[in-house]
């Protein structure tokens, strides 16, 4: 098994199409939460996960990030939105 050192960064070349799965209590307030961030952009949404007692719901969002900056910026937007318990 090849190991990586612990601060090594992966070589993401862009644009790339990025996925982020964002997890949260409401389908609909996720949903919102995703529009609210990406707006007009091209993306896709899909249900990924629901939790055994259908509290929590996964979501994952698919579009193309044109550069690192751009990709951070959807990661901490989606992060800081009330609707949204976690981002992966």
């Amino acid at each position: 098994m090849k190991r990586f050192p612990e601060n090594a960064r992966p070589d993401i070349r862009y644009p790339t199409r990025w996925k982020y799965t964002v997890i949260g209590e409401d389908r609909e307030q996720l949903e919102g939460a995703i529009a609210d961030v990406v707006e007009e952009r091209s993306h896709s949404v899909s249900l990924s996960n629901v939790s055994s007692k259908g509290r929590y719901f996964s979501l994952t969002l698919e579009l193309i990030v044109l550069n690192e900056g751009e990709r951070r910026m959807i990661f901490e937007k989606l992060r800081a939105h009330a609707a949204v318990r976690y981002v992966l």
